[in-house]
Order: structure tokens, then C-alpha cells, then sequence
């Protein structure tokens, strides 16, 4: 009888956790398919709007379900006493269920390593920085090698005797490359330029991503290659996701009056 007791505890115990695990998961899609059919009334309750067709619509509505839940992220949508979740942390703790089973996203991204050497390069006009410059990237059209140890090789072949120090000592490099730098410190300083590069282009990706609110996001990174691999399992706006991982970070400054 004890032991019937402790296996119909148990039992009961898993069902109960089981719900309490799966229970975001219901919050969830319940607010998602309300804010659905809160847009789809308003836009068919909105007399002005006009579409050239079904396509156009349904874009619409899908826009303005997202703004729905955009100004849901941070409201409490489910209250379990001492336990309180916002809308964003049901979906940060909904129950994953992949590409394959719910659809969504998949993109890669890649950082262009030509364009990060060039930069650091200041551009430079020399005449064998250039032709080292295009023939690598020549050679990566065939190659497996990343750009920077393409470019290496290219240099020594074009000018066996010439000084890469002159070339890099711009500003970005000007505390590691000295005057009498040898070309190997100086290949070895830009690679690890380019590859702080590919890291902090990978802690962007993230950290937007993490804004945007996508749940079961998987975001890795291949270093040799430089590509970021982004998977956003449910998201159904790839347009908006498209913007967001394109969008250039801008510093601005605006002159501020003070208005009395």
C-alpha cells in the first residue's frame, strides 16, 4: 500500500509539473491568437483601409498583431500568486519546438573580411597593397583559407621584400604595429582585428535578436569561416527580422536648446 501511495505521489507530482512547464506555452499562443483576432477586427473595422489585395491584407493584419504584442512584452499576462510572468517571459519559457515543426527563419550571415582589412588598411592606394588585395581575393573563390592568410601569401608573392607596417600603422593599429613591425606581427595584429571584428558583429546579432523577443533562438558562430548562423524558430515577420540584422549602428549627435 506504501509503495502504491509513493508511485501515485509521484505520479501526480510529474503530472503537476508537467502543466506548470507547459503552461507558458498555453499562455502564450492563447494571447497570440487574441491579439490575432483583436487585429483582424480592427483592420476590418477600419473603414479607410484599402489594399490591392488578399496578400496586402493579410500583411496588415500581421503588422498590426505584432505591434499588439510589442506593447504586451513587459505587461503580466500570468498570475500565479507569488509566481507573476510578463508576456515577453512566456515566450522566453515556452516549450521549443524547432524549424522543423513550427516553421520559421533560418539565416546566415557572414563578415566581410576583405572589407575589415581594407578599412584597417586606411584603403591604401599602394600599389602592392592593391594587387595583394584583389588577388586574394581572387584566390578565395577557390579557396578554404580565411582572407587574411590569403592576403599574406598574396603579399609575399607581389612584394617579397615590401613592409606591411607602413601600410597598417593607421590609427586603429597605431598601439600594435610599430614603424619596424615585421610582416608576420603585422599579419598576426589584423587577424586578430578581423576576428574581434567577427565577435563583436556576433554580440550585436545576439543582443538584437534578444530584443526582438524571438523564443528558442539559435545563434552560433563559426569563427574560421566568419559566419553567423541564426535560426528563429515561429517568427512569421521575416521581412522585420531582415531590417533588424541589416540595420547599420549609427552614433548621432543633435544640438539640444534649452527650451525656457
Amino acid at each position: 500500500m506504501q509503495l502504491k501511495g509513493l508511485v501515485r505521489f509521484v505520479t501526480i507530482a510529474m503530472i503537476l509539473i508537467g502543466i506548470y512547464q507547459l503552461s507558458p506555452t498555453w499562455v502564450a499562443h492563447h494571447i497570440e491568437s487574441k491579439a490575432a483576432e483583436t487585429a483582424e477586427n480592427l483592420v476590418s473595422k477600419n473603414a479607410t483601409n484599402s489594399f490591392a489585395n488578399k496578400d496586402e491584407r493579410d500583411a496588415f493584419v500581421k503588422k498590426t498583431k505584432n505591434h499588439i504584442l510589442d506593447s504586451m512584452n513587459s505587461e503580466i499576462v500570468y498570475n500565479l500568486g507569488l509566481v507573476k510572468f510578463t508576456y515577453q517571459e512566456c515566450k522566453e519559457q515556452e516549450l521549443g519546438m524547432g524549424l522543423d515543426l513550427q516553421g520559421g527563419m533560418s539565416v546566415v550571415l557572414q563578415v566581410s573580411e576583405e572589407d575589415v582589412v581594407d578599412a584597417l588598411a586606411q584603403k591604401s592606394t599602394d600599389a602592392n597593397y592593391r594587387k595583394a588585395f584583389d588577388l586574394a581575393k581572387q584566390k578565395m573563390t577557390s579557396s578554404n583559407q580565411d582572407f587574411v592568410s590569403l592576403f599574406s601569401q598574396s603579399y609575399n608573392e607581389v612584394a617579397p621584400n615590401g613592409k606591411l607596417a607602413s601600410i597598417f600603422s593607421g590609427p586603429q593599429l597605431k598601439d600594435k604595429i610599430k614603424f619596424n613591425s615585421s610582416n608576420s606581427d603585422v599579419i598576426a595584429a589584423v587577424n586578430k582585428e578581423v576576428k574581434d571584428a567577427v565577435k563583436r558583429t556576433y554580440n550585436i546579432i545576439s543582443a538584437r535578436i534578444d530584443k526582438f523577443g524571438v523564443s528558442q533562438a539559435n545563434i552560433s558562430l563559426e569563427e574560421r569561416s566568419g559566419r553567423i548562423l541564426v535560426e528563429l524558430p515561429g517568427v512569421d515577420n521575416p521581412e522585420r527580422v531582415r531590417k533588424l540584422l541589416q540595420a547599420t549602428a549609427k552614433l548621432e549627435f543633435w544640438e539640444m536648446f534649452d527650451n525656457t
